[in-house]
């Protein structure tokens, strides 16, 4: 029986209202960036259409975040980043609708909010 988890986001919420460890600083800081990171995976990222040049080459789409091609129509995950790939206005509306859109959870993980 698999056990019950919090989503990613009340993660995140849950480990930055923690008192920091006395003398884990930095080891709590980089444990919080992965929680940060795995989280932004899971909100996911419109894809980037590369036209094609010629008309009889078919548009190809890559990760909206690390750029890798997707090859397969099915793929509902990079395979190269393992984020979650929105395919769809009702995908991206759900998006709009959680507390931060992957714009924001980039900033963190580049250090904006650490």
């Amino acid at each position: 029986m698999a056990e019950r988890c919090i989503g990613g986001l009340e993660a995140v919420q849950f480990f930055e209202s923690l008192p920091v460890p006395e003398g884990q600083e930095d080891t709590f800081r980089y444990a919080l960036n992965r929680i940060r990171y795995e989280a932004a995976k899971g909100i996911g990222v419109k894809p980037k259409i590369n036209k094609a040049i010629y008309k009889w080459h078919g548009d190809t789409k890559s990760c909206g975040r690390c750029g890798s091609g997707i090859t397969e129509a099915w793929a509902n995950y990079c395979q190269n980043c393992g984020t979650a790939i929105l395919k769809n206005d009702y995908t991206e509306r759900k998006l709009k609708e959680r507390q931060m859109n992957i714009d924001d959870w980039l900033n963190i993980l580049e250090g904006g909010n650490t």
